[in-house]
């Protein structure tokens, strides 16, 4: 899984290495989450790099050789504000399908453009175009985890509406760059010249968007000491924890560690997966007060004093900007509100069309001597502190690699296991022949990009920087 994916899951069990190529179910066996998902990732696996294989980084079919382009076709749109249409049709970046279906005609018999740049359906508020100068068209193309609090069709209401499965949603959004990479000129206003630019230059412009080193981590829960006395756990069953667990570290703000804004981490015992659909919420006197609609399954999923949250809505996870977590000062629970300190960044209305939630998130301050955390003042996340072992709970310790440029919503998952009184975490030798964690990149989230089209300044038309394929058979 390389998207978003905070949900209630046992475990990530797909690994590419392995090359499974299926499933296989047994009679009479407990069945997991993992299995499935796993043939789920198995299957999506095999046919984007099938399709990357046959079809190249990106590209899209064409109705009949030599006919129609394929879709996501740009046409200046006359303003204010200035504005691009954008066509219907298929389009695959790095194998994964983006689709924008077409709108039927209107009483007039005309068909009205399937979307716009500035009204594109999963890119809230996107900035001005700005057509008299440089600019490069892209598509960035993500997936998205959906849990029912999101999108409610997801609910059974014949079975009285329980939570379920969930949902990953491929998400594409169609972005601007004005800036080149670098000491990179923009090329000339010819169509061939445009293309030999851009294909020549694509490294450049998508490590701007998605670094290519954001981060390694190590985890770990180091043996504890020998016990003397008889009655005590095992000194080999290090994990403290009274339930199995899959932790969640994921960075709140992002960039270098020597930047003047220091970047820091969130961590979540459950994922991220803990959420509370907000139905109301109010701010002043530096207090947000929310009113939600239901405080969780048990006390296990519920909220505290002390814990973090971080308030979210649709906008805010499609943009992928951070909001600032706020701290529980009180719980209502006859009356399901919540008091958090600090001040909310998103708006509630009546129609709760955004889907607002409540997220929580287990990082406490520590003693930063003893390897503890240290809370940032504004932010609510803990400090990035690289190459130092720091305690989350229960004995697990992470430890982040030196020289990393973070990503904000980056993030790495650690199994935990009663069990086996440990993590589930791959080791590897050191130089002196002793195991040690080894140093994990992200899980996700990938984003995948494509160039779409260019505007040369002064040029009424977009050169178009889409590859088009026919089909086998005429």
């Amino acid at each position: 899984m390389q998207g978003e994916y905070r949900g209630d899951f046992t475990r990530d069990t797909f690994q590419r290495a392995n090359h499974f190529c299926r499933v296989l179910m047994q009679q009479g066996r407990v069945q997991l989450d993992a299995d499935w998902n796993e043939q789920g990732a198995i299957l999506l696996y095999f046919l984007r790099h099938l399709a990357r294989d046959l079809i190249g980084p990106h590209g899209g079919p064409r109705l009949i050789p030599g006919g129609a382009a394929p879709g996501f076709a740009l046409q200046p749109l006359a303003g204010p504000p200035q504005d691009l249409t954008i066509g219907a049709g298929h389009y695959y970046v790095d194998g994964i399908l983006c689709e924008l279906e077409a709108r039927a005609a209107n009483p007039n018999g005309l068909i009205p453009p399937a979307a716009t740049y500035l009204n594109q359906p999963n890119l809230p508020n996107p900035p001005p175009v700005g057509l008299t100068t440089n600019a490069l068209v892209y598509l960035d193309v993500w997936e998205r985890h959906l849990v029912s609090a999101q999108q409610d069709s997801i609910r059974e209401v014949a079975l009285g509406g329980p939570d379920t499965a969930s949902r990953a949603q491929v998400v594409w959004q169609l972005k601007l760059a004005t800036t080149p990479p670098g000491n990179q000129g923009w090329p000339q206003a010819d169509p061939a010249q445009a293309n030999k630019f851009f294909t020549a230059t694509w490294p450049l412009w998508t490590a701007l968007w998605q670094p290519s080193f954001r981060g390694l981590l190590q985890a770990q829960v180091p043996p504890s000491p020998a016990a003397t006395d008889p009655c005590v756990i095992s000194p080999r069953s290090s994990y403290r924890g009274t339930e199995n667990q899959l932790y969640r570290v994921e960075i709140q703000t992002g960039g270098l560690f020597s930047a003047a804004t220091p970047p820091t981490f969130k961590w979540s015992r459950e994922n991220g997966s803990v959420v509370f659909p907000i139905l109301k919420l109010g701010t002043g006197g530096g207090q947000t007060t929310v009113t939600l609609a239901n405080l969780g399954r048990d006390s296990r999923l519920s909220l505290e004093v002390n814990d973090w949250v971080e308030v979210v809505d649709d906008v805010s996870s499609l943009t992928g900007s951070p909001r600032p977590l706020l701290q529980v000062q009180a719980v209502d629970r006859a009356g399901l509100t919540v008091t958090l300190a600090g001040t909310a960044s998103i708006t509630v209305d009546a129609t709760l069309a955004n889907h607002p939630l409540l997220r929580r998130w287990d990082q406490q301050a520590g003693d930063p001597a003893q390897g503890g955390l240290q809370i940032q003042d504004g932010d609510g996340a803990a400090l990035i502190v690289e190459g130092v072992w720091l305690d989350l709970e229960d004995g697990i310790q992470i430890r982040f690699q030196p020289g990393a440029n973070y990503r904000s919503g980056d993030y790495w998952l650690i199994p935990a296991r009663v069990a086996k009184g440990n993590i589930e975490w791959p080791q590897q030798a050191d130089s002196q022949g002793n195991l040690a964690p080894q140093a994990l990149p992200p899980h996700g989230i990938d984003h995948h990009y494509a160039p779409i089209g260019f505007f040369p300044p002064g040029v009424p038309t977009v050169i178009d920087l889409r590859h088009a394929f026919g089909p086998l058979a005429t």
